[in-house]
């Protein structure tokens, strides 16, 4: 988006108000969902597995490294938990689900170095790196012991066996709709819409920790020899107009009412390379 070579950018990590200001970008939030640890346990169902923050950070960290570790076992006195190694299965790629991760675990882990909350992670030991989603699923169910972690819609759509954390609130709690809503709720929201949501670790009893927003990216000049630039400007003014339904068969959450009245007032901005406003209902 920054070269201009497409006609819109999407990321989990929002650019600095210097970088759109430099580039030219519009930004803003589009819809909200989670990173969700799963497991490929034995005789463990979903969400019965339950972790806490530090226990997580431990674990991907490579300091925990047996599923019979007294600390997991402590936690779950109820499970017959395998003698298993873990077997860490992490993206290779850049990928904002690992942002939203790492940014969770260096929250529990003085170890872990602050450039390691990017979205491009130096894992510690060794691991089972795998480029995207898809791989990272496959992984995860062909190794026993695998511990990996995925984008909430991936997680419900194939049925993998997600963990429950311990939130903020003391509470364990299981991925869903109600737990990403609630950490909205929780969530101090700036003023601009463009601003960054601060949904991590967010206080509330349903809250779940590790939500997450997407964010896209559009120029604020149009430029007229790329007409699909509209096209695409036209589209996600639509989507807030009207997609709120079809986010929710997805395993994402909508924005706020109020979010999205932000959203929709960055569209008034935008001009086409003469100055003149930029026509969406067409």
């Amino acid at each position: 988006i920054k070269a201009k070579t497409v006609d819109f950018g999407a990321s989990d990590m929002p650019l600095k108000d210097e970088d759109l200001s430099k580039d030219g970008l519009m930004q803003f939030p589009t819809v909200i969902g989670g990173v969700v640890p799963v497991v490929n346990l034995p005789g463990i169902q979903r969400g019965e597995l339950k972790l806490t923050g530090d226990v997580l950070a431990r674990i991907f960290w490579g300091e925990i490294t047996r599923w019979d570790h007294a600390d997991i076992k402590a936690l779950n006195p109820q499970l017959a938990l395998p003698s298993l190694p873990i077997a860490r299965v992490v993206r290779s790629d850049a990928s904002g689900s690992s942002l939203t991760l790492m940014r969770y675990l260096a929250l529990y882990h003085s170890g872990i170095p602050a450039q390691a909350a990017s979205t491009s992670v130096k894992w510690p030991g060794e691991v089972q790196a795998v480029k995207g989603s898809d791989n990272v699923r496959e992984a995860v169910r062909k190794t026993k012991g695998a511990i990996a972690y995925l984008s909430y819609n991936h997680v419900s759509q194939d049925k993998l066996t997600e963990v429950s954390l311990r939130n903020k609130a003391g509470q364990f709690v299981m991925p869903n709709e109600g737990s990403f809503l609630s950490a909205v709720n929780a969530a101090t929201q700036e003023e601009s819409a463009g601003k960054p949501f601060k949904l991590v670790d967010q206080g509330g009893e349903r809250s779940w920790p590790l939500t997450e927003v997407t964010y896209v990216l559009l120029p604020r000049v149009l430029n007229s020899q790329r007409p699909q630039s509209l096209q695409a400007a036209r589209f996600f003014y639509w989507s807030f107009m009207q997609g709120d339904k079809l986010v929710r068969q997805t395993g994402f959450i909508p924005l706020p009412g109020r979010t999205q009245a932000k959203a929709l007032s960055q569209f008034l901005l935008m001009k086409d390379e003469k100055g003149n406003n930029v026509d969406f209902v067409r």
